[in-house]
């Protein structure tokens, strides 16, 4: 195969405008102006500038842990309508894909659905632009919904950001805060097999245990067990977790640290209670998916999640 180069397709551009050119000469006005017409529209996008590329590569689009939904816990007014359970969010190709269930009182419920974006940490929302599926006006109640959105269409340079999706109805909207139960013990956002609940617990499903993230820093040993000794959320019983447990919670690829996105934190080291001398104790390096040991005074490599076991209902 010969190689490409910039000489060589100079040397075609001229032959081929010599050919159009001696072409011509046998040719009627009508066919002059469309040829000659041609030959420019060819030159100039063949032959006067370097391939562009309509689009950047995929990579520059948010990858599937940076795609996060945010349900909020509410409820239907006595006079209808309708509310979204169970929002989920995955990525195809350049796409967001939302599912969700539309529930209401009746079968032949219908209501507005309205589909918002966040890339301030929830600050503001909006309403984006290439959005297609059950949203919008008229949509009925019932299990996997589905919106797509076409991220390029309003973001043709590419997106490199934490995006968060919130969808509502507008019964939902008009509804009074007085109107909408505490519903501490539903889920309001899942991933896979973990469920947050509207008090922010995570349950994994698949275990039974509980989780609840720590403060986003770094603390040593004793700090990260004093501070799961002070939480008495939901009636307490938490404690620092087992290596075993930690370990549950790998997942290579997954959210920010590889485990569920919907545990909040920027740290990669983990505590566990797990004691290894009377120095060190033992941790968690979601990096690698390894164990690690450092000292319980070490203030430089420790995030915090405190456990406790529940069952699997």
């Amino acid at each position: 195969m010969k190689q490409f180069s910039w000489e060589n397709l100079d040397m075609r551009c001229h032959r081929f405008k010599g050919n159009i050119a001696g072409f011509l000469r046998f040719q009627n006005s009508h066919s002059v102006l469309l040829i000659v017409g041609l030959a420019v529209y060819l030159a100039f996008w063949g032959c006067a500038s370097p391939p562009q590329h309509a689009f950047v590569s995929e990579t520059g689009y948010a990858r599937l842990q940076k795609f996060e939904p945010v349900q909020e816990s509410s409820g239907t007014r006595e006079d209808g309508g309708a509310r979204v359970e169970n929002l989920s969010v995955t990525q195809e190709s350049l796409d967001a894909v939302l599912t969700y269930d539309l529930v209401g009182a009746g079968a032949d419920v219908r209501d507005e659905v309205i589909v918002e974006i966040s890339m301030d940490d929830g600050k503001t929302w909006k309403t984006p632009k290439g959005l297609w599926g059950d949203v919008g006006k008229g949509i009925g109640t019932g299990k996997g919904k589905r919106v797509r959105w076409a991220a390029i269409e309003e973001f043709n340079e590419g997106l490199d950001a934490v995006v968060r999706f919130r969808v509502t109805t507008l019964t939902e909207r008009n509804s009074p805060p007085s109107a909408r139960p505490a519903q501490a013990r539903e889920c309001v956002v899942r991933d896979g097999r973990f469920c947050r609940y509207g008090n922010g617990i995570v349950k994994d499903t698949s275990t039974g245990l509980e989780w609840v993230s720590g403060p986003d820093k770094n603390l040593n040993w004793h700090n990260a067990r004093s501070w799961i000794q002070s939480i008495n959320l939901d009636g307490g019983g938490w404690r620092m977790p087992a290596l075993s447990e930690l370990e549950s919670l790998y997942v290579q690829g997954a959210g920010t640290r590889n485990m569920t996105f919907l545990l909040k934190t920027s740290n990669w080291y983990v505590w566990s209670g797990e004691i290894k001398d009377s120095s060190f104790a033992w941790g968690f390096y979601f990096r690698y998916g390894d164990r690690y040991s450092s000292r319980r005074t070490d203030n430089s490599r420790g995030g915090v999640l405190a456990v406790r076991s529940r069952g699997t209902r």
